[in-house]
């Protein structure tokens, strides 16, 4: 079964979500932590996307952004989780996937829905 096109809206903020392969545990230290966002941090920097928010559980992240240009959202996703994936197999001697299919985004229509991503 094809998967759906994603909704992409200029100027929108996206709730993103990433979940561990079979919602196994991503970070295991808190060095692993502090690599994601060092990564994040890079790309951020990289396509010009706006943070609002973040929270790193052991299997999954949320993210709150807002893409300078929508069509960058897969491209942003896409350099975050394979950096961190390669420095993750490499440091724990792994191979394979590290993420659970493709990262899922909902757009934030709403200031409700915008501040229940942040608390």
């Amino acid at each position: 079964m094809a998967r759906g096109k994603r909704t992409l809206l200029d100027n929108a903020y996206y709730h993103v979500i990433n979940r561990g392969n079979q919602k196994q545990n991503i970070f295991f230290a808190e060095l692993d932590y502090i690599n994601y966002l060092r990564i994040l941090k890079h790309y951020k920097r990289k396509y010009g996307f706006k943070l609002f928010g973040y929270c790193l559980m052991p299997n999954h992240v949320h993210l709150i952004i807002n893409p300078a240009l929508s069509e960058n959202l897969a491209k942003i996703m896409q350099s975050i989780t394979q950096t961190y994936t390669t420095w993750f197999n490499k440091k724990y001697t792994k191979v394979g996937h590290l993420w659970q299919g493709r990262f899922k985004s909902m757009v934030i229509e709403k200031n409700s829905y915008f501040l229940d991503c942040i608390n």
